[in-house]
């Protein structure tokens, strides 16, 4: 009897340990299912963080991990895409600020290397840029002009504020304008084109052609 009731508890004890191994296979399984994917997904959300927008996660689940899984993976790959057109964007916008640079200094050696005075004026009327031949015309003390009377004089200037005012609605106009600089009479030939499209105004912009020779 004594074997017999060894025997048995002996064989309960070898099921009781086979069954907690088998619970905690069962335990550790169930949670690698879970642990691995979310231990993946924290990796992924550093990767992003650092800006890597290429890094996947690349573990295989089917439940609703499975699917935050593949969300994730469509974010950094939605994510991946704008920063690529980011960079593109970037890289055009470059381009062409560059392209603008070589224009405006094209421009600046064409304003300078021509006999006729230039005058750019801002949509208020004050001065944005004089080229070298204006100053000629003018005389230096132009350097410091903030309006149009500032450059022609105050004699001229209100001929001059009716020629802005008739290219504002017209676009373009042309007139002889007698001007007196340094005590002398300068005889000129004064066009001012309106910036912009028709009634409106972003600026002018005054050429003058000396004719007193």
């Amino acid at each position: 009897y004594r074997a017999v009731k060894n025997l048995v508890s002996l064989t309960l004890g070898f099921f009781t340990l086979a069954l907690l191994v088998s619970l905690t296979w069962v335990a550790l399984f169930l949670s690698k299912q879970v642990t691995v994917p979310i231990q993946a997904l924290a990796e992924g959300t550093r990767e992003v963080s650092r800006g890597n927008f290429e890094h996947r996660v690349d573990v295989e689940t089917r439940d609703e991990l499975g699917m935050l899984v593949q969300s994730f993976n469509n974010m950094t790959a939605q994510l991946a895409d704008s920063r690529h057109q980011i960079d593109d964007f970037t890289r055009n916008l470059q381009v062409a600020l560059q392209e603008i640079e070589r224009r405006r200094k094209l421009l600046e050696t064409v304003l300078e290397s021509i006999p006729t005075g230039v005058i750019s004026l801002n949509s208020e009327g004050r001065v944005v840029n004089i080229n070298g031949a204006a100053f000629r015309i003018f005389g230096n003390s132009a350097r410091d002009a903030r309006t149009l009377p500032d450059v022609v004089g105050d004699e001229a200037g209100e001929e001059f504020q009716l020629l802005l005012r008739r290219a504002l609605r017209l676009g373009t106009i042309s007139s002889a304008v007698e001007l007196r600089v340094g005590g002398r009479v300068t005889h000129t030939a004064v066009t001012v084109s309106a910036l912009g499209a028709s009634g409106t105004n972003s600026g002018y912009v005054v050429v003058v052609d000396d004719l007193t020779d």
